[in-house]
């Protein structure tokens, strides 16, 4: 009976609404449980003591996905905050064992002590497997979450609504607006607050989600990994480096077809090739963290081959693995990339950008990001990438520059700081 209820409703398009909304993950009745918990707990908030920071736990995964830096430095600097980093996992994280999980804790404990910021594991390996905490161990009034995939149950933000205020703020600046990923999701639902990048984005996500069950409210501040760029908008670079940073998603019979935007199997070699052909220049190699397990995973490459394509960049240039990489951004001048996040990210300097564009992408950008990728140099094969890689890279000419920066000031890439308006939105909250 439950299998022809199912294609029943999936022949009338409406088994995502109907059953999967309101019956099998029973979000309507989750959603309405967490508005009232937010609705007692924001009355808590209004009446902590004035004397008492207010504790603030960051969830993150892994160090690739750390885009908060700026905001937790604001909350400190403010006074009025008690920012902790809390180290996870999610329950799927890219099929980890506990060994490799262990390597991905340590490099995130090394990053944040060398940024000075106060971390702790909310995940700890234990007895060859993961132990998750109960998040209030760590005493939150705020959890941000920076990711959307899979958390564990204890960390979820329902059961984390039952003792704290909860936010979203994705570890990437949305590109495509492809609200499935944006704004779907169980955590993003289920937050008290998403902090968006802008009112366009805000309605679009709202829009999205007219006929679905949401609990949480869209705010439009910015993106903390805007804050610096918006900041050091006039710091002239010396390095002048040019940076390559391919995604995963290229298209191969294993990869998901929902989300390909990667380019990889048709420049990723040649682009090794040319840089190597062209030590005058000064790269960076600044690929998305995932591609190099894929590689091997999907046999386009051997294990081997991988570590030694990886190994000829670093000999090239620079090779750049973690979420440092922003001062490199502003020691550049040209960008080479397809990586969803990145094109609006370091646009937002208002420098150039060779867009490598997927013919299997058919996710349409919403108007803001279009106007602003439409003035990128788009480049669709190895014939436009060598005569582009010429005029922007080697000639230093930049003919776009002028609609280039309109198109980014309209979609509201820069001008605002994003840390300081979050800092002022929740001092509010917490009547300060």
């Amino acid at each position: 009976m439950k299998e022809f209820i199912k294609r029943l409703l999936k022949k009338l398009g409406l088994y995502t609404f109907l059953f999967r909304t309101v019956f099998e993950n029973r979000l309507i009745l989750k959603s309405f449980q967490c508005g009232w918990r937010y609705r007692r707990l924001e009355k808590v908030a209004r009446r902590k003591p004035k004397d008492e920071k207010i504790r603030v736990l960051f969830i993150v995964s892994e160090i690739a996905k750390w885009k908060e830096q700026s905001l937790y430095e604001a909350m400190e600097k403010s006074g009025e905050f008690y920012p902790i980093v809390g180290i996870s996992a999610w329950n799927k994280q890219s099929g980890l064992s506990i060994d490799e999980l262990e390597k991905v804790h340590k490099r995130a404990e090394e990053f944040f002590d060398r940024m000075g910021d106060r971390h702790v594991r909310t995940v700890t390996c234990e007895g060859g497997r993961k132990v998750f905490h109960d998040l209030s161990e760590f005493k939150p009034d705020v959890v941000f979450y920076t990711e959307q995939w899979s958390p564990c149950p204890k960390q979820h933000p329902f059961e984390v609504s039952k003792y704290a205020l909860t936010c979203f703020l994705p570890y990437y600046v949305p590109d495509f607006g492809i609200t499935w990923i944006d704004c779907h999701q169980q955590v993003e639902r289920f937050s008290w607050i998403y902090y968006c990048l802008g009112e366009k984005w805000k309605q679009l996500y709202k829009r999205s989600l007219l006929l679905t069950c949401h609990c949480n409210n869209f705010v439009a501040t910015g993106h903390p990994a805007l804050d610096l760029f918006y900041e050091q908008r006039d710091r002239q670079p010396k390095e002048n480096y040019v940076i390559y940073a391919p995604h995963f998603s290229f298209p191969h019979p294993l990869q998901q077809e929902y989300y390909l935007i990667g380019t990889f199997d048709w420049n990723g070699i040649e682009m090794l090739k040319y840089a190597e052909s062209h030590p005058e220049i000064k790269w960076v190699f600044k690929p998305h963290p995932i591609l190099k397990g894929l590689l091997s995973e999907y046999g386009v490459m051997s294990k081997e081959e991988v570590e030694d394509y990886y190994t000829r960049w670093e000999r090239v240039g620079v090779a750049c693995y973690d979420a440092d990489y922003q001062d490199l951004f502003l020691e550049s001048r040209v960008m080479i990339t397809d990586s969803g996040s990145f094109l609006p990210e370091y646009g937002s300097t208002g420098r150039p950008v060779l867009r490598l564009i997927c013919s299997k992408n058919k996710h349409i950008p919403p108007n803001a990001a279009k106007n602003v990728y439409d003035t990128y140099y788009n480049v669709n094969n190895l014939e436009e990438l060598y005569s582009t890689l010429k005029l922007v890279v080697e000639d230093g000419r930049d003919p776009n520059r002028e609609k280039r920066i309109e198109a980014i000031k309209a979609a509201g890439l820069t001008g605002r700081n994003a840390s300081v308006n979050i800092v002022k939105h929740l001092l509010k909250k917490f009547n300060r």
